[in-house]
């Protein structure tokens, strides 16, 4: 069921990029026929790296993280110029037969507005992807006991240690966050994007961060993808970072206690189910914490009693474009929560941008953030 629904996944964001391919190849075939064979297996790598990538196959046949970065660069930045100039062709088309200045004109002006898109997409991928840094947010808690006044805590999200994300990489993220001494450390899950991803090299590095309280997780759906659930817990648990499934821990402090709780991710699909049993977890005159993925889970959280939520998955929308003063970006599709703060009836969320990237090796007006959160009641 987990392979099918990944799979799913796959077809719906692959299907019109590999398709692109097709009709790139067809054009270029057309020009240049005596070029097809060349045409027809540079349209056909695409296909065999999507391929390997599916669930079924993704363990077994790995390609060089290098090549994969290319491709799925190559994918994303041609299908944007293909859209670009599409849409110019079907404008002048609408000209008159004898106004060939003006057909001119506009397929010129395509031409060079195809550029725009993939410009932005190789500065993400080669600049914005690459910027990491800490980011501090400050968090109001109505009713934070004395004794967590100024706590800091250091979540880290969506790493997707792969070929979109280095071990160089990672470790350039933890070296940054190295010197902070948060008093706890949180990951709120997608360790890695597919099976076969290096997830006990990604969780060694993470392991390198310590804080006064312990590291405390959850698991993403990435981990449910590539059916590494166990796999992550338990070596997580060896490397010292506790993976919370449907779990509490209470740390005291003072007189205080602070609950931290981890559920697996929740799909939106059990969106009229979110967080079964959770409440059963919150325990009462302690301030109660959730470590969800699924961010969209907020709601359900506030009405069950937990005081703060911290999430991730959105990636902030990972490629967003500013136009008229609104945010264009994917993840608005599916979840209100996209990045940064969110208040209701007294209850806080915060949802992180994250470190990694997925389906395209890039970010745009999203870059990737370490989070350090303050909790203070005023």
């Amino acid at each position: 069921m987990k392979t099918l629904l990944h799979l799913r996944g796959e077809l719906i964001y692959a299907g019109p990029l590999l398709l692109v391919q097709i009709l790139l190849a067809r054009r270029a075939i057309h020009r240049w026929p005596k070029c097809r064979r060349l045409f027809q297996i540079l349209a056909a790598i695409p296909f065999l790296l999507e391929l390997l990538g599916m669930p079924q196959f993704g363990g077994h046949l790995r390609m060089p993280d290098a090549f994969v970065f290319a491709t799925e660069l190559w994918l994303y930045c041609s299908s944007a110029a293909f859209a670009v100039i599409k849409l110019g062709e079907i404008l002048a088309r609408q000209s008159s037969p004898v106004d060939t200045r003006r057909r001119d004109l506009i397929l010129g002006a395509a031409y060079a507005a195809a550029a725009v898109p993939v410009g932005a997409l190789l500065y993400g991928s080669f600049i914005e992807r690459e910027k990491f840094g800490v980011s501090e947010v400050t968090l109001r808690v109505p009713h934070l006991p004395a004794d967590f006044e100024g706590f800091r805590i250091l979540q880290i999200s969506d790493v997707h240690r792969s070929a979109f994300l280095s071990r160089q990489d990672l470790r350039r993220v933890v070296d940054a966050a190295q010197g902070i001494h948060p008093d706890l450390i949180v990951h709120t899950g997608d360790f890695i994007s597919s099976r076969g991803d290096p997830l006990e090299e990604c969780i060694d590095e993470l392991a390198r961060l310590q804080s006064g309280y312990g590291a405390f997780g959850c698991l993403g759906n990435h981990e449910i993808y590539a059916e590494v659930e166990d796999e992550a817990t338990g070596y997580a648990a060896r490397r010292g970072i506790s993976i919370l499934r449907s779990e509490n821990h209470v740390i005291q402090r003072g007189s205080s206690q602070l609950n931290v709780v981890g559920v697996d991710y929740q799909t939106f699909s059990n969106k009229k189910n979110y967080i079964p049993g959770a409440e059963k977890l919150v325990t009462p005159g302690a301030l109660n914490l959730l470590l969800s993925h699924n961010p969209d889970v907020f709601p359900t959280a506030a009405r069950k009693g937990f005081d703060v939520m911290l999430a991730g998955h959105t990636h902030g929308g990972q490629v967003r474009v500013e136009i008229l003063r609104a945010d264009l970006d994917f993840a608005r599709v599916y979840t209100p929560y996209v990045s940064g703060v969110y208040y209701e009836n007294g209850r806080v969320c915060y949802v992180t941008r994250g470190v990694g990237s997925i389906g395209v090796p890039s970010r745009f007006g999203a870059p990737p953030e370490i989070s350090l959160v303050h909790l203070t009641r005023t």
